[in-house]
């Protein structure tokens, strides 16, 4: 299952800290949103990575784009947030999780018997 939860359970009040946060200082150069973007960068890689791993270990086809999926599992978990944030229903949530599952499930390789 993939967990992103904390937005249902409204961990953060606004949705996403970091995903708010970017959007306020996108425009506004200076240390804040330097930090905002290194950390979005450091996110981005650890999934990345995660995918990579994945592909190393025979769960994810190497043919795969690992950078391709990442941009798509992040920008399914960021309209997440925002549509859920918006409109406080589940909706978003489930949607992103069907998304992000039907993206992997024809990158997943057959299980090794």
């Amino acid at each position: 299952m993939l967990h992103i939860t904390y937005v249902e359970v409204e961990t953060f009040p606004g949705g996403c800290f970091f995903a708010s946060a970017l959007t306020e200082t996108d425009m506004q150069p200076g240390p804040v949103r330097d930090r905002l973007v290194a950390f979005l960068d450091d996110w981005l890689a650890r999934i990345e990575n995660a995918i990579r791993d994945a592909q190393n270990e025979g769960a994810i086809d190497p043919a795969e784009d690992a950078t391709q999926i990442t941009f798509e599992i992040e920008a399914a978990l960021l309209l997440a947030n925002t549509q859920y944030v918006l409109a406080r229903t589940p909706e978003p949530i489930e949607r992103a999780r069907r998304a992000i599952t039907r993206r992997l499930k024809p990158a997943a390789n057959a299980p090794r018997t």
